[in-house]
């Protein structure tokens, strides 16, 4: 019977050790509030209102960037599609269709809106164009309205942004100029859409006719003519308030937030991919909880923490981070649907030290879409000793069976001790 025993203790050491090395092969790329951003990569992009982004400017640095901002410019798009289509700079024909000018005054084209030259970028047909992506809920384009709200508003005018005509002000989204192409990016890969895309001003020497352009290859800078019958690819930019970011995550694949579900225990967290989304703070979600002692605990063991106040329906979940002191996310899970009740998780396999449960009510929304969430409720949380029985008492002819391991695919979600009786071949009554 002693042998036996020895054998279990055995068992039980081994089984301790896969509780205390996580699966490799599941886990989330996530990380605390934004990372460190790297300008004119072409592998670090940002998802972000459907569309995959290069990073152009951050921080302070690059096209357009103020501290805790980030300057994203829509990405060469592999199958060859525009994904907001082609237009003319400048709606213009033969006859006047009413209301329109005509220029050159008396030999040229008839052009829409108020211009001193057809190539001005202010109240040209790409300008509108821009403007209802983000106003204009009857756009087929249009950016869901809580992401529009991340923009920040940038003013083109004629004196600093390189446009010709009027100012255009308040600006959500806008074609790069010739010199933020030519100068501040000056990378080809970048550079580079597949077709040919408007800018917002001419290279010097061009035709008050003609408006820029940039080249499908990134290799130079074009301008042609502005006449409705000439169209090209929209290709927008845009300037994100970073202020607001909870979490960055991976935005896609098998550790992208998307993919993680409902009660699959906590998931541990890796540094995110080089494709990233946003996790914002958005007041419309809510959480309330008045259970926050103090959890002191050990691995394996079970946390539930009562709340309520959720909102709830499609993307909707009540979800958890667990932290260390420097605010690394090391685990995240989504734990529950409902309005209210009971967050529960197992408490997975952690080193003895203080750690922080961050509670909050999210929307996790498609990849190429920003993820938002209610302000955080942390928690503290100490994890102590995991401790085997000090010894397997006798019962009879037979002897408890050591340890329960539950797994969910390869994710360990739980560890418990069960005791049952069992008889042992060739064991003495």
């Amino acid at each position: 019977m002693r042998s036996v025993r020895r054998r279990i203790g055995i068992l039980f050491m081994i089984a301790l050790t896969l509780v205390l090395v996580p699966a490799a092969s599941m886990a989330v790329g996530m990380q605390a509030d934004y990372p460190a951003l790297t300008v004119n990569s072409t592998t670090q992009t940002v998802f972000f209102a459907g569309q995959e982004w290069y990073v152009i400017g951050y921080n302070g640095s690059g096209v357009y960037s103020q501290s805790g901002t980030v300057t994203l410019l829509l990405k060469y798009n592999t199958n060859s599609s525009t994904p907001f289509g082609d237009i003319a700079f400048r709606n213009g024909r033969l006859t006047d269709p009413g209301g329109w000018t005509q220029y050159p005054i008396g030999t040229g084209y008839w052009y829409e809106g108020n211009f001193t030259a057809p190539s001005d970028y202010s109240d040209s047909t790409l300008q509108r164009f821009m403007t209802a992506i983000t106003d204009d809920n009857t756009s087929p384009f249009y950016f869901p309205p809580r992401e529009s709200a991340l923009i920040n508003l940038r003013s083109l005018t004629a004196a600093s942004d390189h446009i010709g005509g009027a100012d255009s002000n308040s600006q959500k989204l806008w074609p790069l100029s010739f010199d933020e192409l030519r100068t501040t990016i000056d990378d080809v890969a970048v550079h580079s859409f597949g077709q040919w895309y408007w800018l917002r001003s001419s290279p010097p020497g061009s035709a008050p006719e003609n408006a820029g352009l940039g080249n499908p290859n990134g290799t130079g800078q074009y301008s042609h003519i502005v006449y409705s019958s000439i169209t090209h690819a929209v290709r927008p930019a845009l300037n994100l308030n970073l202020s607001s970011v909870l979490f960055t995550s991976t935005a896609s694949g098998t550790d992208g937030k998307s993919s993680m579900i409902v009660g699959g225990g906590l998931i541990s967290a890796s540094v995110p991919a080089d494709a990233v989304k946003f996790t914002v703070q958005d007041t419309s979600l809510t959480l309330a909880c008045t259970d926050r002692n103090m959890r002191t605990v050990q691995v394996g063991d079970t946390v539930s923490i009562a709340y309520s106040g959720a909102q709830t329906g499609a993307n909707k979940y009540v979800s958890c981070v667990i932290v260390d002191s420097s605010n690394t996310v090391l685990f995240y899970g989504k734990l529950a649907t409902a309005a209210s009740g009971k967050a529960t998780f197992t408490v997975p396999p952690l080193p003895n030290d203080s750690y922080t449960i961050k509670l909050f009510n999210e929307e996790c929304n498609a990849d190429s879409y920003t993820d938002f969430a209610s302000t955080p409720i942390s928690i503290g949380m100490t994890v102590g000793d995991i401790r085997p029985p000090s010894d397997l008492p006798k019962t009879g002819d037979g002897f408890p069976m050591g340890i329960l391991l539950v797994f969910l695919g390869t994710a360990l979600i739980g560890l418990g001790w069960l005791s049952f009786r069992a008889r042992v071949w060739g064991a003495q009554k």
